[in-house]
């Protein structure tokens, strides 16, 4: 199949579904009613996954520490001692 499609409309078609106009739209629109069923939906399933039990802590996570160290070199922890 051959297509021909103007300039006009493939430049329209481009400047529509770029990503800044796409996250306009994300967050300037309301959401649906499948969108917000979806939402609570999976926020149930999270509760079910400790239902009865504490939360589940990052202790033994290793991109939890990864991230600790890595915040740690940068100087993250550092107390700011000038005196002003």
């Amino acid at each position: 199949m051959a297509l021909d499609i103007p300039e006009d409309l493939q430049d329209r078609a481009e400047a529509n579904l770029a990503a800044a106009t796409m996250e306009q739209l994300r967050k300037n629109l309301p959401t649906d009613g499948v969108e917000s069923g979806s939402f609570y939906l999976r926020q149930q399933a999270d509760s079910y996954y400790s239902f009865g039990q504490a939360k589940p802590m990052n202790l033994l996570n290793p991109l939890a520490w990864s991230k600790f160290f890595k915040a740690w070199k940068n100087g993250d922890f550092r107390r700011n001692k000038t005196k002003e």
